[in-house]
């Protein structure tokens, strides 16, 4: 299982395509009723860039929307010290 990440860059419209993530993530999450191991984790730049970083367990949730953002898989667990967690 893998980690994702998805980023979404500075732009006029960054805070509505972040907060439409969250939102249809926590749905896809409540629908799931699974909740052991599901982590979501948000960070900004000082650029205004949104990072996300998405458990192996969160990914299965949501594969196609995190397909449909352009994730990006990670073998190993992306450094987080950086990000908060998401509380769903």
């Amino acid at each position: 299982m893998s980690w994702h990440s998805v980023l979404i860059q500075n732009s006029d419209v960054a805070e509505l395509s972040a907060g439409a993530l969250v939102d249809k993530f926590a749905t896809l999450y409540r629908e799931a009723d699974l909740q052991k191991g599901v982590e979501v984790y948000h960070s900004m730049n000082d650029q205004g860039d949104h990072a996300y970083c998405f458990s192996p367990e969160a990914s299965l949730i949501a594969p196609d929307l995190l397909a449909d953002y352009k994730a990006i898989t990670h073998i190993e667990a992306p450094d987080l010290q950086s990000y908060r967690r998401i509380e769903l």
